[in-house]
């Protein structure tokens, strides 16, 4: 079981988007639990979560992964496949893959200033968060 489990974590259907402040977003592959394929999602990630969606103007979460897990030692893997990497969660792994190295790069790197520091204050962090992800996102060339 999950925590907020019965609030609509890691639940689908009803769910909306709570009003918290967007860090990134944009669309990941996200490899399905039941098969061997990849399943195109728009990825929003927030201070304590990241949830994905269907599509940006899809009104229900698919699904919501916490991200404030004490017990993980590492919330982000790399992994050595092309633009692949995991995200750890109280005891599940999700693979996820972005269509360039520079995508994954800049969705490691945000995930990491989030899991970084799970008792800092949601509105100062997500700010820092954004700024930082911002000033990243300049020195990437392209």
């Amino acid at each position: 079981a999950y925590p907020g489990a019965g609030s609509g974590a890691l639940a689908g259907g009803g769910s909306t988007r709570a009003p918290e402040a967007e860090i990134k977003a944009g669309w990941l592959f996200k490899k399905a639990e039941s098969s061997w394929g990849w399943r195109k999602r728009w990825f929003v990630l927030y201070p304590s979560r990241l949830a994905y969606f269907s599509s940006p103007s899809a009104r229900g979460v698919v699904k919501t992964i916490p991200l404030r897990d004490a017990r993980v030692a590492m919330a982000v893997q790399v992994m050595p496949n092309d633009q692949e990497f995991r995200v750890h969660s109280y005891g599940r792994s999700f693979c996820l893959r972005a269509s360039s190295d520079v995508d994954r790069s800049e969705w490691v790197f945000a995930l990491q200033l989030v899991t970084k520091d799970a008792m800092a204050d949601d509105a100062t962090f997500a700010e820092y968060a954004r700024r930082q992800a911002m000033e990243h996102q300049d020195q990437v060339p392209g």
